[in-house]
């Protein structure tokens, strides 16, 4: 395994990783109880906001892991790498739920190159009312 490059990224929204957003903006909202101390989220959530980062990603498989909020206005968040989606995580519950972590494993990455990893609200849960994403924190980690 090659050890040229960054094995692990943390995108730490809370505290100050500024994203490329559209549309309705980045918000954060203080709350208690939740790790990192709370949320970064796209204002009112409406159909195609994102959120993005430019990150530098070593040839491999990686995995990529939300800490987030899930909530019954939140959409399905689509992970893209450029612009290639690479999975979605359902957003949505009945009931808000913080420090819920989910993963998206299995992603190829072909050569070194920094890419634009975004978080696109694209679709939403059928339950859901609306198209929020809230985020605490985003790790990606490189396994292969």
């Amino acid at each position: 395994m090659a050890t040229d490059g960054p094995w692990h990224i943390d995108i730490r929204p809370w505290i100050g990783y500024n994203a490329i957003s559209l549309a309705s903006g980045v918000l954060r909202s203080q709350q208690n109880g939740l790790l990192g101390g709370g949320v970064v989220h796209n204002g009112s959530g409406v159909l195609n906001d994102y959120m993005a980062w430019d990150v530098p990603l070593t040839a491999g498989t990686w995995t990529v892991t939300l800490l987030h909020k899930t909530e019954n206005t939140n959409g399905i968040y689509t992970l893209k790498l450029g612009t290639t989606t690479v999975g979605t995580i359902d957003g949505y519950s009945a009931s808000a739920t913080g420090n819920v972590a989910s993963q998206v494993t299995g992603i190829a990455v072909g050569v070194n190159a920094t890419v634009r990893f975004s978080v696109n609200m694209a679709s939403k849960n059928g339950s859901s009312s609306g198209y929020k994403l809230q985020l605490q924190h985003i790790s990606l980690d490189r396994t292969a």
